[in-house]
């Protein structure tokens, strides 16, 4: 990877204060504002898509099917930071979906920044994970000069994990890496890049320029990524 590009997981001890652990704030500032005319924060989430987003330390996922999420290696990596649990749709005003422990974790063997984790499905409150998340649908496919949206939980613990949005458009895409302009932080790996229809195109996994907003990277699902997703859903 290009030294420029900046993986927007954990660059520091970004943890969900959610769920009872310390954070670490030493993460040079950034304004969500600058980005003020693309980006909108989430504050109910108990419908779709947002319902399908999850929280990690210092990152986000999506859920795909019964107690499966898709997210970073590096992020699924990293979450057991703060005991390994994922808080399901969290957000500053609506209710959240709870906290899960994770079962396991499945990276896909080549280069790509993909993971899947599965979680139990009774929360540390006794919620039902399948019964408060919804599942994210596959796109069929995408191309250069799409629409498109991200969401998750950039600054993660900066922001109290409040959950955002932002637009842009896809520039291009070159085999599993697609280029897009929708404005990201770090906390936004993992993050699902959901098309119009609000299908999933792929996931966040870094950026890169001295501006946030000028170019970031997700791991485009090609049918080959999206075999090994579907294959390792639980049934």
């Amino acid at each position: 990877m290009n030294k420029n590009v900046m993986v927007k997981g954990l660059t520091a001890l970004d943890i969900l204060t959610s769920l009872g652990c310390a954070e670490n704030i030493s993460d040079q500032p950034h304004s969500i504002a600058k980005a003020e005319k693309n980006v909108k924060e989430i504050t109910d989430a108990t419908k779709a898509p947002y319902n399908s987003v999850v929280a990690f330390a210092g990152g986000t996922g999506v859920v795909v099917g019964k107690n499966t999420i898709v997210t970073n290696k590096h992020i699924a990596k990293s979450n057991n930071i703060f005991k390994n649990r994922v808080s399901a749709h969290h957000s500053s005003k609506g209710k959240g979906g709870g906290n899960y422990d994770v079962k396991d974790i499945v990276e896909y063997p080549g280069k790509e920044d993909l993971a899947i984790v599965h979680v139990h499905e009774t929360s540390t409150e006794g919620l039902n994970f399948n019964k408060n998340v919804s599942y994210t649908k596959f796109a069929d496919g995408a191309k250069a000069k799409d629409r498109i949206s991200i969401i998750g939980y950039p600054k993660g613990a900066q922001t109290k994990y409040k959950m955002f949005e932002s637009t842009g458009t896809i520039n291009h895409i070159n085999g599993t890496i697609m280029e897009f302009d929708a404005y990201a932080q770090p906390g936004n790996s993992g993050s699902p890049v959901l098309n119009s229809k609000n299908e999933l195109i792929g996931i966040l996994y870094a950026g890169s320029g001295k501006d946030e907003s000028e170019k970031n990277f997700g791991v485009y699902f090609t049918p080959q990524l999206k075999e090994f997703i579907q294959n390792n859903i639980e049934k």
